[in-house]
């Protein structure tokens, strides 16, 4: 059976930092009696934080989808693959952040004359035109795309008649080789995520006066929901792992702050959890 996910990608394009100056490269060559081969002069173009609002949104897209690894989002040799339930859920939040992008380029063509008056102040005599563009083309070089595409199937993968039949199954093999893999990471990537707040849990309810938020346990909650549709694989010990958490370490938070016996117990159980899953993980990691 097809996993039901996507293999998402955001790319952003945007203006190139800097640039190779010959003719710096060149003085300095002979200035130190260097030859061709010693190196090259590379000129910062823009002062620092001229794109910053850009970048700060660069930088969000890739927490975002970090952060989202593990949960909604699994991280492959494909690239990452949403599945199929969160699929609309990471498009809005796409999007939201493609909102934020164009304007914050449209501010930077705004301001594009002071930022080239910049320029020629920090480089002095070294500033040269023809490495900028125009005002008006400044959208033109800053891009935000979202793509999404279906995992590839053996069977579907067009037309190969042109090959030999050796070579149309070793590319066939090569495509399921593939999926595999990234199922299989969807696998290990739930577990990981899983095991990772109940060791929170277990550490936490460990010590002799904790403090209990109501978060320690939602987290948990969030996650468990989350997990069954990374598990591309059907794998049967993520179920179990699902199961087992949601058995014995669900408790109100309210009642861990109230009494000591209840966090000992839960303390135990998530120690046990992570001591018998986590040796399973360890060994779905290696493989």
């Amino acid at each position: 059976m097809q996993p039901k996910a996507l293999i998402v990608r955001v790319k952003i394009s945007k203006l190139g930092q800097s640039e190779k100056d010959d003719e710096l490269t060149a003085e300095i060559h002979r200035l130190h009696g260097m030859s061709e081969e010693a190196g090259r002069y590379t000129k910062a173009l823009y002062p620092p934080g001229a794109f910053k609002e850009i970048t700060g949104i660069e930088g969000k897209v890739r927490r975002y989808h970090q952060a989202q690894q593990g949960k909604r989002l699994i991280l492959s040799s494909l690239g990452w693959i949403c599945p199929g339930p969160y699929v609309e859920e990471y498009h809005a939040k796409v999007r939201e952040l493609e909102n934020e992008f164009y304007p914050a380029v449209d501010r930077v063509r705004e301001k594009w004359p002071e930022i080239l008056a910049e320029c020629r102040r920090i480089q002095n005599g070294q500033f040269n035109a023809d490495d900028y563009p125009p005002q008006s083309r400044i959208r033109e070089h800053f891009g935000f795309r979202l793509t999404m595409s279906p995992l590839p199937r053996a069977s579907e993968i067009g037309d190969l008649d042109f090959l030999c039949a050796e070579r149309i199954e070793e590319i066939r093999a090569q495509v399921q080789g593939d999926v595999a893999r990234a199922t299989h990471d969807g696998a290990q990537q739930a577990m990981a995520r899983v095991l990772s707040y109940v060791e929170r849990i277990s550490t936490q309810l460990s010590k002799p006066e904790p403090t209990i938020h109501d978060k320690l346990i939602e987290n948990l909650r969030e996650v468990l929901d989350l997990a069954p549709a990374l598990n591309l694989a059907n794998d049967p010990e993520v179920d179990e792992l699902v199961r087992a958490c949601r058995a014995k370490l669900l408790v109100a938070p309210g009642a861990l702050r109230d009494s000591a016996l209840q966090r000992r117990m839960v303390a135990v159980a998530a120690k046990s959890i992570t001591g018998s899953f986590g040796q399973i993980g360890g060994r779905k990691l290696a493989a």
